[in-house]
């Protein structure tokens, strides 16, 4: 079985970390500007922050997680820690055709990285290979398998094929599992952000420490 321990990035992510978007500096102040928010939510609820030990993320980073706020991608990289932030801003993010499409939501979202994941399923195969090209060329990608906010804040046991597709491509993995977040589960006041450690290795054998991670 090969090992799931990150080792050095392919020659061909390395070729297209020099062609990354003139719009990643606008992303980049975006997505800082949502910071003094976040820690201050951080502090009022007082979040709990799980990581492993030496944690450190490289670019090219796949970042999935379950989905309980519009929150979720800031909460995510802000709780990464500070000495990731320069490898892993500014992210990306795919989300739901029906909610970029809102005029309210557009704007702003496309502002901090977010991207239309499609519509039909030819629109989704393109975005797939999209993110893939992100991917490639070192951004870090927050993908949220369910795919939509879930009332419960639970992972559905069967995520999409699409993020199997891309754990066949040897990018960095982390899982992150987020908590308290949801309407239902603020009453409770218990919050906390826990993450995998990096992880690399087949479809399968992510897929199963996958489910093992969100189990657990």
């Amino acid at each position: 079985m090969r090992s799931l321990l990150v080792y050095p990035e392919t020659v061909l992510q390395r070729a297209k970390r020099s062609c990354r978007s003139p719009f990643d500096a606008f992303w980049l102040l975006s997505q800082l500007s949502t910071y003094p928010f976040i820690g201050l939510l951080m502090l009022r609820w007082r979040v709990q922050i799980h990581r492993p030990d030496s944690f450190d993320v490289p670019q090219g980073t796949l970042i999935l997680a379950n989905h309980q706020s519009y929150y979720d991608p800031f909460l995510i990289t802000y709780g990464l820690g500070p000495h990731n932030w320069p490898r892993v801003l500014p992210c990306r993010y795919p989300v739901a055709q029906d909610v970029i499409r809102d005029r309210a939501l557009a704007l702003p979202i496309r502002a901090l990285g977010g991207y239309d994941i499609g519509g039909s399923k030819i629109e989704r195969a393109k975005k797939l290979l999209y993110t893939r090209e992100l991917l490639d060329r070192g951004y870090t990608i927050i993908i949220f398998p369910e795919g939509a906010i879930t009332k419960t804040g639970e992972m559905i046991s069967d995520f999409k094929l699409g993020a199997q597709m891309l754990f066949s491509r040897a990018y960095p993995v982390v899982f992150t599992k987020l908590q308290g977040f949801t309407k239902t589960a603020r009453r409770e006041r218990t919050y906390s952000i826990t993450y995998s450690p990096v992880l690399r290795g087949s479809s399968e054998e992510l897929s199963q420490r996958m489910r093992d991670f969100y189990r657990s």
